[in-house]
Protein backbone atom coordinates (compact mmCIF):
# COMPACT_ATOMS: atom_id res chain seq x y z
CA UNK A 1 0.00 0.00 0.00
CA UNK A 2 2.87 2.47 0.73
CA UNK A 3 5.00 1.83 -1.92
CA UNK A 4 1.76 2.09 -4.77
CA UNK A 5 1.28 5.37 -2.75
CA UNK A 6 5.03 6.34 -3.17
CA UNK A 7 4.70 5.70 -6.97
CA UNK A 8 1.22 7.39 -7.14
CA UNK A 9 2.95 10.42 -5.90
CA UNK A 10 5.95 10.09 -7.91
CA UNK A 11 4.20 10.09 -10.99
CA UNK A 12 1.39 12.86 -10.38
CA UNK A 13 4.46 14.74 -9.58
CA UNK A 14 6.27 13.33 -13.09
CA UNK A 15 2.89 14.69 -14.42
CA UNK A 16 2.83 17.81 -12.81
CA UNK A 17 6.22 18.90 -13.97
CA UNK A 18 5.66 17.57 -17.78
CA UNK A 19 2.05 18.98 -17.95
CA UNK A 20 2.80 22.11 -17.07
CA UNK A 21 5.64 23.17 -19.36
CA UNK A 22 6.16 26.77 -18.85
CA UNK A 23 5.42 26.67 -15.47
CA UNK A 24 8.03 24.10 -14.90
CA UNK A 25 10.54 26.06 -16.80
CA UNK A 26 9.58 29.17 -14.75
CA UNK A 27 10.19 27.76 -11.80
CA UNK A 28 13.52 26.00 -12.98
CA UNK A 29 14.74 29.10 -14.46
CA UNK A 30 13.89 31.35 -11.39
CA UNK A 31 15.77 29.03 -9.17
CA UNK A 32 18.66 28.53 -11.61
CA UNK A 33 19.01 32.34 -11.65
CA UNK A 34 18.66 33.21 -7.99
CA UNK A 35 21.21 30.21 -6.95
CA UNK A 36 23.79 31.45 -9.83
CA UNK A 37 23.41 34.67 -8.31
CA UNK A 38 24.21 33.15 -4.84
CA UNK A 39 26.60 30.55 -6.24
CA UNK A 40 28.64 33.98 -7.20
CA UNK A 41 28.63 35.27 -4.13
CA UNK A 42 29.44 32.13 -1.89
CA UNK A 43 32.63 31.73 -4.45
CA UNK A 44 33.54 35.66 -4.29
CA UNK A 45 33.12 35.52 -0.06
CA UNK A 46 34.98 31.96 0.31
CA UNK A 47 37.74 34.14 -1.90
CA UNK A 48 37.94 37.05 -0.23
CA UNK A 49 38.24 34.79 3.00
CA UNK A 50 41.01 33.41 1.55
CA UNK A 51 42.79 36.42 0.17
CA UNK A 52 42.30 38.22 3.23
CA UNK A 53 44.37 35.31 5.62
CA UNK A 54 46.77 35.43 2.78
CA UNK A 55 47.25 39.29 3.78
CA UNK A 56 47.13 38.94 7.19
CA UNK A 57 49.81 35.93 6.87
CA UNK A 58 52.02 38.01 5.06
CA UNK A 59 51.80 40.55 8.27
CA UNK A 60 54.74 40.86 10.32
CA UNK A 61 56.17 42.91 12.96
CA UNK A 62 59.84 43.70 12.98
CA UNK A 63 61.88 45.16 16.01
CA UNK A 64 64.84 47.16 14.94
CA UNK A 65 67.42 47.14 17.56
CA UNK A 66 69.76 50.05 19.10
CA UNK A 67 72.34 50.43 16.23
CA UNK A 68 75.33 49.45 18.19
CA UNK A 69 74.20 46.61 20.29
CA UNK A 70 75.94 43.90 21.90
CA UNK A 71 75.90 40.08 21.35
CA UNK A 72 74.96 39.71 24.98
CA UNK A 73 72.20 42.08 24.41
CA UNK A 74 70.70 40.57 21.62
CA UNK A 75 70.23 37.50 23.37
CA UNK A 76 68.55 39.19 25.95
CA UNK A 77 66.19 40.47 23.61
CA UNK A 78 65.42 37.11 22.19
CA UNK A 79 64.95 35.95 25.41
CA UNK A 80 62.48 38.73 26.24
CA UNK A 81 60.84 37.73 23.13
CA UNK A 82 60.38 34.28 24.04
CA UNK A 83 58.38 34.97 26.77
CA UNK A 84 55.73 37.09 24.62
CA UNK A 85 52.49 35.05 23.99
CA UNK A 86 50.99 34.88 20.55
CA UNK A 87 54.45 34.56 18.70
CA UNK A 88 54.68 32.15 16.56
CA UNK A 89 57.97 32.56 14.24
CA UNK A 90 61.25 34.17 15.14
CA UNK A 91 63.63 35.01 12.77
CA UNK A 92 66.93 37.23 13.85
CA UNK A 93 69.18 39.17 10.85
CA UNK A 94 72.12 40.53 11.69
CA UNK A 95 72.97 43.55 10.74
CA UNK A 96 75.53 41.63 8.20
CA UNK A 97 72.73 39.88 7.05
CA UNK A 98 70.68 43.30 6.77
CA UNK A 99 73.39 44.77 4.43
CA UNK A 100 73.23 41.74 1.75
CA UNK A 101 70.00 42.34 1.47
CA UNK A 102 70.13 45.79 0.98
CA UNK A 103 72.62 44.98 -1.85
CA UNK A 104 69.91 42.34 -3.77
CA UNK A 105 67.72 44.74 -3.51
CA UNK A 106 69.60 47.15 -5.59
CA UNK A 107 71.04 45.00 -7.79
CA UNK A 108 72.87 46.96 -10.53
CA UNK A 109 73.11 49.95 -8.34
CA UNK A 110 74.71 48.07 -4.77
CA UNK A 111 77.90 50.54 -5.80
CA UNK A 112 76.56 52.89 -3.29
CA UNK A 113 76.59 50.66 -0.28
CA UNK A 114 80.85 50.31 -0.78
CA UNK A 115 82.26 51.15 2.47
CA UNK A 116 79.47 49.80 4.51
CA UNK A 117 81.29 46.63 5.37
CA UNK A 118 84.06 48.93 7.54
CA UNK A 119 81.30 50.46 9.04
CA UNK A 120 77.28 49.29 8.83
CA UNK A 121 74.63 51.83 9.42
CA UNK A 122 72.14 48.93 9.23
CA UNK A 123 70.71 48.19 12.41
CA UNK A 124 70.25 44.00 13.15
CA UNK A 125 66.28 43.44 14.15
CA UNK A 126 64.01 40.39 14.60
CA UNK A 127 60.93 39.21 12.17
CA UNK A 128 58.24 38.32 14.03
CA UNK A 129 55.13 36.46 13.03
CA UNK A 130 52.24 36.27 14.86
CA UNK A 131 49.84 33.12 15.63
CA UNK A 132 46.74 35.48 15.00
CA UNK A 133 47.12 38.47 12.49
CA UNK A 134 44.71 40.28 14.87
CA UNK A 135 46.71 40.40 17.39
CA UNK A 136 50.11 41.56 15.62
CA UNK A 137 49.11 45.29 16.83
CA UNK A 138 49.04 44.58 20.94
CA UNK A 139 52.73 42.21 20.12
CA UNK A 140 54.04 45.23 18.53
CA UNK A 141 53.37 47.26 21.57
CA UNK A 142 54.80 44.88 24.11
CA UNK A 143 57.90 44.11 21.74
CA UNK A 144 58.29 47.86 21.43
CA UNK A 145 58.92 47.90 25.20
CA UNK A 146 61.71 45.65 25.24
CA UNK A 147 65.32 46.88 26.42
CA UNK A 148 67.74 47.34 23.06
CA UNK A 149 65.04 47.45 20.76
CA UNK A 150 65.05 50.87 18.91
CA UNK A 151 62.30 50.89 16.69
CA UNK A 152 59.30 48.83 16.18
CA UNK A 153 57.46 48.29 12.66
CA UNK A 154 54.69 46.94 10.87
CA UNK A 155 52.79 49.24 8.93
CA UNK A 156 50.21 50.23 11.36
CA UNK A 157 48.21 52.36 10.00
CA UNK A 158 48.65 50.56 6.23
CA UNK A 159 47.08 47.19 8.12
CA UNK A 160 44.81 48.42 10.59
CA UNK A 161 43.40 50.07 7.52
CA UNK A 162 43.20 47.14 4.97
CA UNK A 163 42.09 44.52 7.54
CA UNK A 164 38.84 46.96 8.57
CA UNK A 165 38.19 47.18 4.66
CA UNK A 166 38.17 43.84 4.33
CA UNK A 167 36.20 43.25 7.03
CA UNK A 168 33.30 45.32 5.72
CA UNK A 169 33.66 44.06 2.21
CA UNK A 170 33.13 40.37 4.22
CA UNK A 171 30.18 42.08 5.74
CA UNK A 172 29.14 43.73 2.32
CA UNK A 173 28.93 40.26 0.70
CA UNK A 174 27.38 38.33 3.39
CA UNK A 175 24.48 41.13 3.75
CA UNK A 176 24.04 41.19 -0.15
CA UNK A 177 23.55 37.14 0.23
CA UNK A 178 20.96 36.90 3.04
CA UNK A 179 18.92 39.27 0.76
CA UNK A 180 19.42 37.18 -2.20
CA UNK A 181 18.56 34.46 -0.18
CA UNK A 182 15.21 35.86 0.96
CA UNK A 183 14.46 36.98 -2.67
CA UNK A 184 14.93 33.14 -3.67
CA UNK A 185 12.51 31.90 -1.08
CA UNK A 186 10.04 34.95 -2.04
CA UNK A 187 10.11 33.89 -5.89
CA UNK A 188 10.42 30.65 -6.02
CA UNK A 189 7.22 30.29 -3.29
CA UNK A 190 5.21 32.62 -5.54
CA UNK A 191 5.94 30.72 -8.63
CA UNK A 192 5.69 27.41 -7.35
CA UNK A 193 2.22 29.11 -5.73
CA UNK A 194 1.03 29.70 -9.68
CA UNK A 195 1.42 26.35 -10.41
CA UNK A 196 -0.80 24.98 -7.64
CA UNK A 197 -3.65 27.79 -8.46
CA UNK A 198 -3.47 25.97 -12.14
CA UNK A 199 -4.50 22.97 -10.20
CA UNK A 200 -6.87 24.28 -7.94
CA UNK A 201 -10.00 22.27 -8.69
CA UNK A 202 -8.03 19.18 -9.31
CA UNK A 203 -7.21 20.24 -5.43
CA UNK A 204 -10.93 20.98 -4.48
CA UNK A 205 -12.12 17.82 -5.82
CA UNK A 206 -9.79 15.31 -4.21
CA UNK A 207 -11.16 17.33 -0.84
CA UNK A 208 -14.26 16.64 -1.44
CA UNK A 209 -13.93 12.78 -1.64
CA UNK A 210 -11.80 12.67 0.97
CA UNK A 211 -8.08 13.16 0.49
CA UNK A 212 -5.84 13.45 3.71
CA UNK A 213 -3.90 16.65 3.33
CA UNK A 214 -0.62 14.87 3.16
CA UNK A 215 -1.93 12.60 0.55
CA UNK A 216 -2.71 15.61 -2.05
CA UNK A 217 0.50 17.71 -0.59
CA UNK A 218 3.15 15.05 -1.17
CA UNK A 219 2.86 15.14 -5.31
CA UNK A 220 3.36 19.12 -4.91
CA UNK A 221 6.15 18.84 -2.59
CA UNK A 222 8.06 16.09 -4.95
CA UNK A 223 7.47 18.53 -8.07
CA UNK A 224 8.76 21.43 -5.86
CA UNK A 225 12.35 18.52 -5.08
CA UNK A 226 12.18 18.28 -9.24
CA UNK A 227 12.50 21.79 -9.56
CA UNK A 228 14.66 22.48 -6.94
CA UNK A 229 16.97 19.66 -8.24
CA UNK A 230 16.66 20.63 -11.91
CA UNK A 231 17.62 24.62 -10.93
CA UNK A 232 19.70 23.75 -8.68
CA UNK A 233 21.54 21.30 -11.69
CA UNK A 234 21.67 24.37 -14.23
CA UNK A 235 23.20 26.62 -11.27
CA UNK A 236 25.91 24.25 -10.60
CA UNK A 237 26.75 23.46 -13.97
CA UNK A 238 27.37 27.39 -14.91
CA UNK A 239 29.12 27.67 -11.63
CA UNK A 240 31.51 25.05 -12.84
CA UNK A 241 32.42 25.92 -16.15
CA UNK A 242 32.22 29.56 -15.53
CA UNK A 243 34.45 29.45 -12.70
CA UNK A 244 37.15 27.04 -14.10
CA UNK A 245 37.17 29.33 -17.34
CA UNK A 246 37.49 32.39 -14.77
CA UNK A 247 40.89 30.91 -13.06
CA UNK A 248 42.34 29.83 -16.56
CA UNK A 249 42.35 33.05 -17.79
CA UNK A 250 43.53 34.60 -14.32
CA UNK A 251 46.74 32.80 -14.10
CA UNK A 252 47.01 33.10 -17.94
CA UNK A 253 46.91 36.90 -18.08
CA UNK A 254 48.61 37.73 -14.78
CA UNK A 255 52.14 37.07 -14.32
CA UNK A 256 53.30 34.59 -10.93
CA UNK A 257 55.26 37.60 -9.64
CA UNK A 258 52.18 39.88 -9.57
CA UNK A 259 50.13 37.13 -8.20
CA UNK A 260 50.41 37.96 -4.50
CA UNK A 261 47.12 36.21 -3.20
CA UNK A 262 45.84 32.39 -3.88
CA UNK A 263 42.73 31.83 -5.43
CA UNK A 264 40.46 28.63 -4.36
CA UNK A 265 40.71 25.73 -6.57
CA UNK A 266 38.07 24.13 -8.23
CA UNK A 267 38.24 21.00 -6.89
CA UNK A 268 38.22 22.85 -3.05
CA UNK A 269 35.29 25.65 -4.56
CA UNK A 270 32.75 23.22 -6.30
CA UNK A 271 31.85 20.78 -3.02
CA UNK A 272 31.29 24.16 -0.82
CA UNK A 273 28.68 25.24 -3.61
CA UNK A 274 27.19 21.67 -3.92
CA UNK A 275 26.63 21.40 -0.13
CA UNK A 276 25.04 24.91 0.00
CA UNK A 277 23.18 25.32 -3.28
CA UNK A 278 21.66 21.64 -3.46
CA UNK A 279 20.49 21.77 0.10
CA UNK A 280 19.26 25.40 -0.53
CA UNK A 281 17.48 24.53 -3.95
CA UNK A 282 15.79 21.37 -2.66
CA UNK A 283 14.72 22.87 0.25
CA UNK A 284 13.39 25.83 -0.93
CA UNK A 285 11.33 23.70 -3.48
CA UNK A 286 9.87 21.39 -1.04
CA UNK A 287 8.94 24.37 1.39
CA UNK A 288 7.90 26.58 -1.34
CA UNK A 289 5.25 23.74 -2.41
CA UNK A 290 4.40 23.17 1.33
CA UNK A 291 3.55 26.74 1.93
CA UNK A 292 2.12 27.80 -1.31
CA UNK A 293 -0.83 24.60 -1.11
CA UNK A 294 -1.49 25.53 2.19
CA UNK A 295 -4.40 27.97 1.43
CA UNK A 296 -5.94 25.46 -1.50
CA UNK A 297 -6.02 22.53 1.71
CA UNK A 298 -8.50 24.73 3.68
CA UNK A 299 -11.44 24.29 1.15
Amino acid sequence: MIFRNILYFFKEALVGVTKNRWMTLASAGVTFATLLVLGVFIVFNNNLEVMVEDIKNQVEVIAYLELEVEEEQIDIVRSELITVNGIKELRYVSKEDALERLREMLGDHSDITEGFDDRNPLPASFEIVADDPDTIGDIAERVGKIPFVETVDYGQEVVEKLFNAMNMVQWIGLGFMSVMLVMAVFLISNTIKLTVYARRKEISIMKSVGATDWFIRWPFVLEGLFLGLFGTGLALLALYYGYGYALEAVYMNIPDNLLTVGFLHLDEIFPILVKYLAVLGVSIGAIGSGISLGRFLKV
